[in-house]
């Protein structure tokens, strides 16, 4: 059993659920430093993914945000091949058979 497991890499700056090869990151942004941390953990996540030789389709990572007064001026980004890409910010995405929006 080895103890670098995908879900401490990330608990300490956010929940993660997990279902097969689909991991959603979040957190509840009350101040700056929660979006610092919610970075962070989407920076954990990746760099767990590298090290365990796993590659992560960027295209298919996506932010929504969930709430009545909800500031999406925060921008999350994963750093891949020597450049950072921005991810982008959905208002709804199909979650097994679901759609989640805003």
């Amino acid at each position: 059993m080895y103890t670098n497991n995908l879900v401490e890499c990330c608990d300490v700056y956010c929940d993660i659920y997990l279902f097969a090869d689909d991991a959603k990151l979040f957190r509840h942004i009350a101040s700056p430093n929660d979006n610092c941390l919610l970075q962070k953990g989407i920076d954990a996540l990746y760099y767990w993914n590298e090290q365990w030789l796993l590659k992560v389709n960027i295209s298919k990572c996506n932010i929504i945000s969930i709430g009545r007064h909800v500031d999406k001026s925060c921008m999350y980004s994963i750093s891949q091949d020597n450049q950072i890409r921005s991810l982008e910010g959905k208002e709804s995405y199909k979650d097994l058979g679901v759609i989640i929006d805003e």
